[in-house]
């Protein structure tokens, strides 16, 4: 038997090679994090303001929308009354009007309702349970019925504090105002017809009807952002003329009034400058501003101090434009009077532009400087003009 050889072969050793740049990577290093925060802090400063651009205009134009509905509301109105709702049910005397309330030597009460042109167009903008709230009880709205101011009946006032969604801009603020509602913004004129006036003088003589300024406590009257157009001078009183900018003569209640004025009954027909070229509804929250003189208070304030009450006046005249830079009040040297719009304008929280709604139911921006000869061209019925509201 052959012998067996056995011999024994060491195994060789196994080598593992480690690449150190294989290591798992556990955590961002400190410059590392510092460039992203650094890059995304960049990209939300090239994208924010597109974001908010595009949020204006969304704003914007959800304004728009709620003015083509007023102009649509008043247009059903019109078809339905063969003409526009009165603009306002106040006072008919032009000079040295009465206060409401006032009796007179014949034992007479003077009323008026003091309901603006929305109080019409309720039932025409989803509003009918409000409208029926306001003329319960039989309270007249026609622009030849008189009644009580609609403070002083409960139905009506309790109707006034309603908050209507196609009266408020989702750029102006809602909340209640620092410094009170303004109901009455009527500019009356305090002279006599006569001789021409020219245009700085008719506006200095301007003042507000201040016998209805404020409103009773214990209610929150419901706002508006949009006011109808009452021509440039409203409706001052036969007779009256005025120089223009362009130094000729006008009549103003014949030339320069527009479709609502107080009591007024304005048909199409009498939109002799053409539906196209009239505005009929502007934008108009009242006075907010960074800074202004609070002359009742001494003070400078600022925010949101008057907003309008939708159920009061609302029309406005043009005469003063829409720049309201130009606006001082009685600040002192050294304190200016810094609004973004102001009660008595009309003007809007929107970059550079105010919208209108013309008689035929369009809506424009107008820019915030346009000329403003061209501002109240727009704003009378059967001035004679020739505007382009695209310009």
């Amino acid at each position: 038997m052959a012998a067996i050889e056995i011999r024994y072969v060491p195994a060789k050793p196994s080598i593992t090679v480690v690449n150190a740049n294989a290591r798992k990577r556990s955590a961002f290093t400190l410059v590392e994090l510092l460039v992203v925060i650094a890059i995304i802090g960049i990209l939300v400063a090239l994208l924010l303001p597109a974001v908010q651009s595009a949020r204006e205009a969304a704003q914007r134009s959800a304004c728009a929308n709620n003015m083509r509905q007023l102009g649509l509301a008043a247009l059903n109105y019109e078809s339905t009354n063969k003409k526009l709702p009165p603009g306002y049910l106040g006072t008919e005397e032009h000079e040295n009007p009465k206060a409401i309330g006032t009796r007179l030597a014949d034992g007479t009460t003077i009323y008026h309702q003091g309901i603006g042109v929305f109080g019409n167009l309720l039932p025409y903008v989803e509003a009918g349970p409000v409208y029926d709230v306001l003329t319960s009880d039989s309270y007249p709205l026609s622009a030849d019925s008189h009644g009580r101011v609609y403070w002083q009946v409960t139905n009506p006032w309790t109707a006034a504090q309603a908050r209507l969604t196609v009266l408020i801009c989702p750029m102006a603020p809602v909340e209640t105002p620092n410094d009170g509602v303004v109901d009455v913004a009527v500019p009356l004129y305090k002279g006599s017809a006569g001789a021409p006036v020219n245009t700085s003088t008719f506006e200095g003589n301007y003042v507000l009807d201040s016998s209805r300024w404020r409103m009773p406590t214990g209610g929150a009257l419901g706002l508006t952002h949009y006011q109808g157009v009452s021509g440039v001078y409203g409706q001052p009183g036969p007779n009256l003329k005025v120089i223009g900018d362009d130094g000729n003569t006008y009549d103003v209640e014949k030339d320069l009034t527009g479709v609502f004025g107080v009591r007024s009954k304005t048909k199409l027909a009498q939109v002799t400058d053409g539906t196209s070229n009239t505005m009929m509804f502007g934008e108009a929250p009242g006075s907010i501003g960074s800074s202004f003189w609070d002359a009742a208070n001494n003070q400078v304030t600022g925010g949101f101090s008057q907003g309008i009450a939708w159920a009061g006046t609302c029309v406005l005249p043009t005469y003063l434009g829409l720049d309201v830079s130009q606006e001082q009040d009685w600040a002192p040297a050294g304190q200016p009077a810094d609004y973004d719009t102001k009660w008595s304008y009309f003007g809007s929280l929107h970059t550079g532009v105010v919208q209108f709604c013309f008689v035929d139911g369009s809506v424009h921006s107008l820019s915030r400087d346009i000329d403003k000869s061209l501002f109240k061209a727009m704003s009378t019925m059967r001035g004679g003009e020739t505007v382009d509201p695209g310009l």
